[in-house]
């Protein structure tokens, strides 16, 4: 997908856009869990999402409902679905991108480092203990990042995204 940047009701935002196509049910299921989610759970530690749309988009490249026109080739597309999920903005992105020129050595990164681990931690405790859910897609790319005016440990934020394959805990041990 793709990631704009824009304002959603006076607030800066993201808003990705997912191009399916008509057969991948799993994967807009997927990205169904992952709208609902982002949206229903609260904690500061969580990508929240405020809005989601589905759209069936013709050949034509009509999208239903939306009244849009083609695409920018001219080229019609094959008949797909997109997604739009308006979320949070995250404007340094995520924890591997931040922390890839950054050296290891300096001790102002460690402490940095140490206190995304410990909000993701937080985010995780959260869904496993309050929601009974598991993340089943913890990893670097999914971990959002905002880092403040002053640089320092204390002035990152950390969000865990992408709910799409978060399950129920005894939905996760059935499958065992």
């Amino acid at each position: 997908g793709v990631v704009f940047s824009a304002r959603y009701m006076g607030q800066p935002v993201a808003v990705k856009v997912q191009e399916l196509s008509l057969q991948d049910q799993d994967d807009l299921d997927e990205l169904s869990v992952e709208a609902v989610l982002g949206a229903s759970l609260h904690h500061p530690g969580l990508l929240r999402t405020m809005a989601a749309s589905v759209y069936a988009v013709s050949g034509s490249g009509g999208r239903s409902g939306a009244g849009h026109g083609g695409g920018a080739s001219g080229v019609p597309a094959a008949p797909h679905h997109e997604v739009h999920m308006v979320m949070e903005l995250m404007p340094d992105g995520n924890v591997l991108n931040v922390f890839r020129d950054r050296p290891v050595s300096d001790a102002c990164n460690l402490l940095m480092a140490a206190s995304v681990a410990e909000q993701v931690a937080w985010a995780l405790d959260f869904l496993h203990a309050s929601c009974g859910m598991l993340h089943l897609d913890v990893k670097g790319a999914n971990v959002l990042v905002r880092l403040g005016a002053g640089g320092g440990p204390g002035d990152v934020v950390a969000k865990l995204a992408d709910f799409g394959l978060t399950v129920k805990r005894h939905e996760a041990s059935s499958e065992d």
